[in-house]
């Protein structure tokens, strides 16, 4: 009897800390399904709060404000991050 394969896949739409939290929760729940994340900015999940603080040169970096690079979520996280990129339907 020939099996059919079920593909699931996830659009999370958003990579603030909801956003990033639904999709890493989602995959812990299930390592084959897919998981697109988009976002509108070019980075996901930055400290906003952290904002002023660059402004004020008490960070320097701005990247220490990231708590997740594209690289961790292709790799660690399997997820296929879709960034500066606006959902219209």
């Amino acid at each position: 009897m020939l099996q059919t394969a079920i593909v699931e896949r996830i659009i999370v739409i958003g990579g603030g800390v909801a956003g990033i939290n639904a999709a890493i929760a989602a995959r812990k729940e299930n390592e084959n399904v897919k998981i697109t994340l988009i976002d509108q900015e070019e980075y996901v999940q930055y400290s906003r709060c952290g904002l002023p603080y660059l402004i004020s040169e008490e960070i320097e970096d701005w990247k220490k404000l990231i708590k997740y690079d594209t690289n961790t979520l292709k790799n660690i996280f399997k997820l296929d991050p879709r960034l500066s990129t606006s959902v219209k339907k």
